[in-house]
């Protein structure tokens, strides 16, 4: 087959070097697994973010929603009778089945170099994410894929038995990254796992995204922002007995916190609050006529992010609509029904330094970059 030894070498070293070059190739391959595809500009942001950042590193990236109902359970969940729907979703092991047989039919894993899960409240009670945690990090591992845990929060509030499977899923992974203390405390004592806080990731969205590269002015900021979520998610935790207290409540801060001109603008980071913030705008014109009131419903995160550059404060009880607030210059009032804003209230409220928790969330990124490089080389 070869003239002579050396013919036999010159291949063999080809041969081997075309094996590198495809190593290398599948390092530099990324899987990010998130909620970037939901109409919610927070997991927007973040996804923006992680894949901006890594493509700029020289990464190629692959997007896969870390959790739908859609896609996991097909057009049959849709279609299905209520009660086989309540009966699947309160079965681990069901919903393991179909996680698995989604991902084995959709994602070739030998093509990636590693896998980076979030960010979010990925580690929250949702029975979804439970599963997703769980099923995602025992393929990756098995499939020897190094799994990075990014920017993700999360409770307490949940069964022993999804503990237990959190537990297992966050041991699988090869570093972890929280966004909160809260999130930091719960890892190292229930858990087990050693993890670093640091700032969510939307916090670096701004400079990452090149977001106002071209300098341009956002002083004339002469509106207040409110962000009301649906009544139904925060009627138990804040004790409302109904939605005209609910209303009563945005209005009294929105009093508190309106100045300048009286304008007020009523939008949404989500497509399902819309229904919710038009029916607080037209109590709110009834009940103040001396504001110059105005609604803009969801549509995209740059019409959001233009609201902000005008705006000097945001009401709100979604915390990406707060965190695209602060790196836009906005003051924030918290509405705290949930402990992941209670604590964001207290760490984030007052007298921040923006560039320096700004800097602490590109460290975040540079992290996971250093853990990925490592595996380049």
């Amino acid at each position: 087959m070869y003239k002579n030894e050396n013919e036999k070498l010159i291949f063999n070293n080809k041969f081997i070097n075309t094996i590198k070059e495809e190593d290398s190739m599948k390092n530099k391959k990324v899987l990010v697994l998130n909620q970037g595809s939901t109409e919610n500009y927070g997991d927007i942001a973040i996804n923006e973010t992680i894949i901006t950042y890594l493509k700029s590193k020289g990464f190629q990236v692959d997007y896969c929603a870390f959790w739908l109902e859609e896609l996991v359970f097909r057009k049959n969940y849709m279609q299905a009778h209520k009660f086989i729907v309540r009966l699947v979703w309160h079965f681990n092991f069901i919903r393991d089945i179909l996680m698995k047989r989604f991902i084995k039919k959709n994602i070739d894993l030998s093509q990636y170099g590693g896998a980076i899960i979030g960010g979010g409240e990925l580690l929250s009670g949702h029975l979804g994410f439970n599963t997703a945690l769980y099923v995602w990090t025992k393929i990756l591992k098995t499939n020897n894929i190094p799994i990075y845990i990014l920017g993700v929060s999360g409770n307490k509030d949940m069964s022993g038995n999804l503990l237990k499977r959190n537990k297992k899923s966050l041991h699988r992974c090869s570093k972890i990254l929280v966004r909160d203390s809260y999130t930091s405390k719960i890892c190292k004592e229930i858990y087990k796992v050693d993890c670093e806080q640091k700032p969510d990731v939307v916090f670096a969205f701004r400079n990452i995204c090149r977001i106002l590269e071209n300098n341009e002015d956002i002083n004339a900021k002469d509106s207040l922002v409110c962000v009301p979520i649906i009544y139904e998610a925060l009627k138990d935790k804040m004790n409302f007995q109904n939605k005209e207290q609910y209303f009563q409540y945005l209005n009294k801060l929105i009093s508190n916190k309106i100045k300048l001109n009286n304008k007020v603008i009523i939008t949404t980071t989500v497509r399902d609050d819309d229904s919710l913030a038009e029916e607080f705008y037209l109590w709110l014109k009834r009940q103040n006529t001396q504001y110059d009131i105005s609604l803009k419903k969801y549509s995209n995160i740059n019409d959001y992010i233009n609201i902000l550059k005008h705006s000097y404060t945001v009401i709100s009880a979604r915390m990406h609509a707060l965190i695209l607030a602060l790196i836009f210059d906005c003051n924030i009032a918290v509405i705290p029904f949930k402990e992941k804003l209670q604590v964001f209230e207290k760490e984030y409220s007052h007298n921040i330094n923006i560039e320096e928790v700004e800097k602490n969330a590109l460290e975040s990124l540079d992290i996971i970059n250093k853990e990925l490089e490592k595996q380049d080389g």
